[in-house]
């Protein structure tokens, strides 16, 4: 009788083992495959805007987790945003463009604004992007002319489409001059980089190459970083042609 209770203990013991150990490697595996946000940057500055602009800036938002990443709500702060998501369902190891398009109108002066997005990250259901502007104003040393720039194919140049920008460095030193930001997709610019001398001037070709196929990707902006005596940015509202699928 008491080989037989010892067996059976036995028997049991080993059978709560195994559906312990299988309980135990489930919840772990069940928390390992998780979706997990990451964003290409949680911020931008657009640096110095002309008045009235309408600038763009395409954030990412990757998942690096090993589930599917659904995005639920995009809510931008302000009237003055819209923020169209390429899609809601990103996979592992995928990423989806979050372009946000901020419009300067009657507004003045430094401003904040957000984008708020959700997802069903279980340790970030919820995180901002934020974006910074001077608004109506032009930088009082560094000047870009044009302060807009568009295309249209009426005025194309032997089928090219370009414009030419003139930058003016008003500091007393050399400053180097970059472009950090510009859909790359549709235009291009010679020279991305360039030193501009102490008062005085370059000129920075801007052509648009392709057209762009939706009215929302129409609509982008060149943002300049300048560096020397101060580091600053200026933006430049782009309007390209675009040209809708057929």
């Amino acid at each position: 009788m008491s080989n037989r209770r010892f067996v059976l203990g036995y028997a049991v013991s080993i059978f709560v083992f195994v559906g312990l150990n299988a309980a135990l490697s489930y919840a772990a595996g069940s928390q390992g495959v998780r979706p997990k946000i990451r964003l290409s940057e949680d911020y931008w500055y657009f640096g110095y805007l002309p008045t009235g602009a309408v600038v763009h800036h395409d954030f990412w938002i990757h998942n690096s987790g090993e589930d599917t990443l659904m995005i639920s709500k995009v809510t931008p702060g302000c009237g003055c945003t819209t923020a169209p998501l390429s899609k809601q369902a990103i996979a592992p190891g995928d990423s989806a463009r979050l372009s946000v398009v901020f419009d300067t109108k009657n507004m003045l002066g430094k401003m904040i604004k957000d984008v708020t997005i959700k997802s069903n990250d279980p340790d970030k259901p919820e995180t901002q992007v934020k974006f910074m502007g001077v608004l109506n104003s032009e930088h009082p040393k560094v000047k870009v002319k044009p302060n807009v720039v568009r295309f249209f194919p009426s005025a194309a140049n032997n089928n090219r489409m370009q414009k030419t920008l003139l930058v003016s460095n008003g500091f007393d030193t050399d400053i180097e001059l970059k472009a950090v930001d510009y859909p790359r997709s549709l235009v291009k610019i010679t020279p991305v980089s360039v030193k501009v001398k102490a008062r005085s001037s370059v000129t920075i070709e801007v052509e648009q190459t392709v057209a762009a196929t939706t009215e929302e990707d129409a609509l982008g902006s060149i943002t300049f970083e300048f560096t020397g005596p101060e580091n600053e940015r200026t933006t430049v509202p782009l309007v390209t042609y675009y040209k809708r699928k057929p």
